[in-house]
């Protein structure tokens, strides 16, 4: 298991605790129809050397879920370039300092309880490109604001000079 680059997880609760678990050759990971991260599990993900893409696919039509929180420890994930998040129960993000310095492009599909990005991601050097689709409402009206070129939202948000009641 040394020279596995990429891992694919369907199905599961909970994942391993230790970095240890996982190869450290691995380049991309994806974690399909997770139901709950739990805190201790982020760190686990964000040690492993050489991650590239974090694909964190959640349970479709399944609102009813758990909500958790993925915080990224300073220094975490040193060279994840893609994250995808789609119908994850994400409620909430941080990002400690210097985490994801390799990050290039990130797609959130349907969290409907993410309300705000974390503030850091606007001043990422790498950053090429933010997809946030049918995100919630809170999630759209902190956006409405954001000026950033490389911010693509679906469906369109309101310009910011319009009525947050209009939507």
């Amino acid at each position: 298991m040394r020279n596995l680059q990429r891992l694919k997880i369907f199905y599961t609760s909970e994942l391993p605790r230790s970095p240890q678990s996982f190869p450290s050759n691995l380049t991309k990971i994806t974690l399909k129809q997770i139901e709950f991260l739990h805190y201790d599990t982020t760190p686990t993900l964000e040690n492993l050397p050489k991650l590239q893409i974090l694909k964190l696919v959640g349970s479709e039509g399944s609102r009813d879920r758990k909500k958790f929180g993925f915080n990224c420890s300073a220094n975490g994930f040193p060279n994840l370039e893609v994250l995808q998040m789609p119908q994850l129960h994400i409620a909430e993000w941080k990002l400690g300092e210097d985490a994801m310095q390799k990050f290039r492009n990130l797609m959130i599909k349907d969290c409907i309880y993410l309300t705000v990005l974390p503030n850091q991601l606007w001043n990422f050097s790498e950053l090429r490109r933010i997809h946030v689709l049918w995100p919630s409402a809170a999630l759209a009206e902190s956006l409405v604001d954001v000026n950033y070129e490389m911010l693509v939202v679906h469906p369109p948000l309101p310009s910011a000079s319009s009525s947050s009641r209009d939507w």
